[in-house]
Formats: structure tokens, sequence, C-alpha cells
């Protein structure tokens, strides 16, 4: 485990590399292709890609603080959008809500499911999640 420090706080690189995005909740690994072409794989990425924006030590000291203060971790988010989103806002405040905007329009780009009709953060990630089961059935 790699440990570095931001401005004295503790930030783990090796336990929030894009190795750890291929466990499932269940601790069972996936396959690099199950991971590149499931939903839960794309949600990480758009979250990834939304915090990396920001810059790799802001990114590494957000998912420090979901991990410590909000218990999510990184297998744990595809299926807690609703935790997401109130981490994310407990440690931005109103900052929160064009990152939540990024991460909704990044997931739905990624999936290709078209521009997200819900308006609420939590609300358009579960509506992205059923979308790509029915398009994922009708294939």
């Amino acid at each position: 485990l790699t440990q570095h420090c931001l401005n004295g706080f503790p930030i783990y690189g090796a336990s929030y590399s894009t190795r750890r995005m291929g466990r499932g909740a269940s601790g069972r690994s996936l396959s690099q292709q199950q991971v590149k072409d499931s939903f839960a794989g794309a949600l990480v990425r758009s979250t990834y890609d939304t915090l990396g924006s920001l810059g790799e030590d802001v990114k590494q000291t957000v998912l420090f603080y979901l991990e410590r203060d909000h218990g999510l971790t990184v297998e744990l988010l595809p299926g807690n959008a609703r935790a997401l989103m109130q981490g994310l806002r407990a440690i931005f405040g109103l900052g929160s809500m064009p990152l939540e905007e990024s991460i909704v329009n990044n997931l739905y780009r990624d999936l290709e499911l078209g521009p997200p009709a819900e308006e609420g953060f939590a609300e358009a990630i579960e509506a992205a999640r059923y979308i790509y089961r029915h398009k994922n059935r009708a294939s």
C-alpha cells in the first residue's frame, strides 16, 4: 500500500487504483472486459473521470473522504448513487452540482443512452441503470 500525503492528510493511492475498480461489492473480481462492459464499471469510470478533472490529488482526497466519512468504497459506489450524492454534497456543498451533472453526462455518454431525462442525480443514475439493463436484454 502506497501512502502519500496532501496537506498532511494521508492519501492511499493503491487503494483507489483502477485495479480495484474490478471488484464488486461481494469482493469477487471481475474480468477487465466485464468491468469495461458493465454498468458498474461505467459509473465508476464516470465518477473517476469527473473527479480526475479536478486533479489527481483532489480525486484521491475526495475518494479518501468518501470512504472515511461515508463508508463509500469504490466497490460500493455503483449500488449507492444516493450515498455518493450525499458524500459529494458534504464535501463540496452546492459546488457538487456541476460534478453530479458531469458524472451523469459522462455515464450516459459512456453507455450510449442519449441525454439524461431525469433531473436529480440519484434518479438519473437509477434511470440509466434501468435503461441499460433493458437495452442489453433486448440485444
